[in-house]
C-alpha cells in the first residue's frame, strides 16, 4: 500500500520526511518506506501519523468506509444462506471499518451461530 495521501499531508505542510519522523518517534527512512509503498505501517503508526495531521486513520490509508455495499456484494454466500436489507446508516450512507467488520463477519456466519452472536450483543444493548 502507498501512502500517497500521508505524503499529500506532510507536504501540504512544507514538512519533510525527518520532521514528520521526529514528531512520530521513527526514522526518516521509515516515513520514506512509507511514502514509496515499500513497507507500511504498523496500526499504532497509523495512530501516531492520524493524531499529528489531525485525521483518521481511513483517511491516510485512503479507505472509503462508504464502499461497504460494494464489499458485501463481493462476498459468496451459500444458497442457505440470505443477505438481509442492510439499514442505512444516517450519517451520509457512511459506516465506519469496525461495524463492517462486524457486518461481514456476521454475514459469513451460518444461522445458528448468528442467533448467538444477537443475543450476545442484544443483551448488553438491554441494559443501557
Amino acid at each position: 500500500m502507498r501512502l500517497n495521501r500521508l505524503r499529500e499531508l506532510r507536504e501540504d505542510r512544507n514538512m519533510s520526511q525527518q520532521a514528520l519522523a521526529d514528531l512520530v518517534n521513527t526514522s526518516q527512512q521509515n516515513i520514506y518506506k512509507y511514502d514509496n509503498g515499500i513497507t507500511e505501517p504498523d496500526i499504532q503508526m497509523l495512530k501516531s501519523l492520524a493524531d499529528v495531521f489531525h485525521t483518521s486513520i481511513d483517511y491516510i490509508v485512503e479507505y472509503d468506509d462508504g464502499d461497504y455495499r460494494r464489499i458485501l456484494s463481493e462476498i459468496s454466500f451459500k444458497d442457505e444462506d440470505s443477505l438481509i436489507d442492510i439499514p442505512v446508516p444516517k450519517d451520509n450512507n457512511r459506516i465506519n471499518s469496525n461495524k463492517l467488520h462486524l457486518l461481514v463477519s456476521y454475514e459469513k456466519c451460518r444461522p445458528p451461530v448468528r442467533e448467538h452472536i444477537l443475543f450476545i450483543m442484544e443483551e448488553p444493548a438491554k441494559l443501557q
